[in-house]
């Protein structure tokens, strides 16, 4: 059975990606020289809160109370993000996104990590509380005031998202410390009361608003700690056809390491795939430049090495991959299953290599198509880059 007709082969039949490559490129250059223009923003000079940023302050600390009280009912669902349930870390994750457009980390204890730790005195309504078990960060809570917080909760005689007391038994035993994520609404008189004004300045040039776009500054270390996560993934490689016929074929399997930035919606990043390609007797190593966006979608474009001589699955005649344009493609990511800080997904991509004839001739639709164009399937583990290198 043939799958396509024989066509012949000619430069109007081969359509060439320089151009969604090169956006693809431009892109990634962008965001990047964003990202360095934003670590080499001079500090700006420490002035005392005005008024105006006070009420600013207070009035932003009450819309993240706001809708997190609305959420106050909600099941308990570990991994969970929406009314259909939460955790702890996911009920500040979302609400810290919607109320004052902060992204967080997803886990309590990164969460502890990203904060600025406050005295006990300092707290105020929409700070973050912490609480140890076993001397590690498991659980977090809201802080709306007169010792109360909303939190999401999986055992005891209440669960789900609930309001609790600091002065209960249980939670006055495990409280560990106060952070703050958004601006103080408190006066500077007020912070500096207890000889600490120097020491919350210092807090606060660490603190990160993980706004798409801030320009904040903060040190290039921690900055690349918190706000990077590598992942790691194993693909089998397939088809559904070959150059001459309409049969599943396996191509072979994909191994990948890649380093995102996570502070922005819009993720770059950049990573190193192995692709062992057995069929047709190669291999590729691709280095990928990527935009992870909503959604769990992950576009990328990358210049290709090649090791060995690639040929057609059916027949022997070789082939050559140029290392430009290389290839491009897009995956998508499911729902992760959170185990701690690691996060376990499956993945399902698409992608298109570019090959020519081993003269230099570009191949017919029909032969690019099922030289080039191939699905995969895998699973992919994510890390905070701060959990590997603590």
């Amino acid at each position: 059975m043939r799958f396509f007709s024989q066509a012949k082969t000619d430069s109007a039949a081969y359509v060439r990606p320089n151009r969604l490559y090169f956006i693809c490129v431009i892109l990634c250059v962008l965001f990047y020289a964003t990202l360095l223009s934003a670590q080499s923003a001079p500090a700006s000079p420490s002035v005392a809160a005005s008024d105006s940023d006070i009420s600013s302050a207070r009035e932003l600390r009450n819309k993240v109370i706001k809708s997190a009280k609305q959420y106050v009912g909600v099941p308990y669902r570990y991994g969970g993000l929406s009314v259909k349930g939460m955790d702890c870390s996911g009920l500040i994750y979302t609400v810290a996104r919607e109320a004052a457009e902060v992204q967080l980390p997803r886990t309590a204890a990164a969460m502890y990590s990203f904060c600025r730790i406050v005295n006990d005195a300092k707290k105020e309504p929409g700070d973050i509380l912490f609480f140890r078990d076993g001397g590690k960060i498991t659980h977090a809570g809201l802080y709306i005031g007169n010792s109360q917080f909303i939190h999401a909760v999986s055992d005891g005689p209440n669960t789900g998202v609930i309001v609790s007391s600091l002065n209960q038994t249980t939670w006055k035993q495990k409280y560990a410390a106060c952070g703050q994520f958004l601006p103080s609404a408190q006066s500077a008189q007020a912070g500096s009361a207890d000889g600490t004004d120097e020491q919350a300045q210092s807090r606060d040039a660490k603190q990160k608003k993980a706004s798409v776009f801030s320009s904040e500054k903060i040190p290039i270390g921690t900055d690349f700690k918190i706000n990077t996560a590598f992942d790691f993934s194993g693909q089998l490689a397939w088809t559904f056809y070959t150059e001459e016929a309409f049969r599943f074929n396996i191509r072979g399997i994909y191994f990948q390491t890649h380093l995102a930035y996570t502070r922005w919606k819009v993720q770059p990043g950049i990573g190193i795939d192995i692709r062992i390609l057995p069929p047709m007797k190669t291999a590729h190593i691709p280095l990928l430049f990527t935009l992870t966006v909503p959604y769990g979608f992950r576009i990328y474009a990358a210049p290709v090495f090649t090791i060995g001589t690639p040929r057609f699955i059916d027949k022997e005649t070789e082939l050559k991959t140029p290392i430009f344009p290389g290839l491009f493609g897009i995956s998508w990511q499911s729902p992760s299953i959170e185990a701690g800080a690691v996060k376990l997904s499956f993945i399902q991509d698409i992608s298109w290599t570019l090959f020519k004839h081993s003269d230099n001739t570009p191949l017919s639709a029909r032969e690019a198509a099922a030289a080039g164009f191939v699905f995969s399937s895998g699973i992919r583990v994510t890390v905070p880059t701060k959990e590997l290198f603590n």
